[in-house]
This record gives structure tokens, C-alpha cells and sequence, in this order.
């Protein structure tokens, strides 16, 4: 059994990825460590439409996965 290592290129779009993620980690963090009381009324609609966005980015970022994932396969298969 042969048990070297095989060298796997890492495709492009996930070292961006991991570098977006990487800054979008860091300016989360910078925002909570300057957290400050805030001066403004938020009605009680505000929050619904706060979670709708969070919910409707979500779902879209899935179809962005499941749409990139489909590409990637189908890349490979024509590859063979």
C-alpha cells in the first residue's frame, strides 16, 4: 500500500472565501469591541424586518452553494 502524500490543488474560490470570511471575522469582532450604547428608537417592526433579511440572505446564500456546487460537478464530469 503506498501511503505518500498527494498534493490536491485548492481551487481558487475557496482560498477568497476563506480570506472574505477572515475579514468579515475581524470587522465583527472590531464592532463588538466598540460597542456603544445606542441613541436611536427601533419600532417593534424594525426587528421582523432585521430577521426577514437575515433569513432571505441565508436561503440565498444556499441557492449560491447549491448553484455552485452543481457547476463544479458537472466541470468535473465533463473533465472525464
Amino acid at each position: 500500500m503506498n501511503s505518500e502524500a498527494v498534493a490536491v490543488p485548492i481551487p481558487l474560490i475557496v482560498l477568497r472565501l476563506a480570506s472574505i470570511f477572515r475579514i468579515v471575522g475581524v470587522l465583527l469582532l472590531l464592532g463588538y469591541a466598540c460597542e456603544q450604547p445606542a441613541k436611536a428608537y427601533a419600532d417593534p417592526g424594525t426587528g421582523g424586518m432585521f430577521y426577514q433579511i437575515l433569513v432571505a440572505g441565508f436561503i440565498g446564500g444556499l441557492f449560491r452553494i447549491r448553484k455552485l456546487t452543481r457547476w463544479l460537478t458537472s466541470r468535473r464530469k465533463s473533465a472525464d
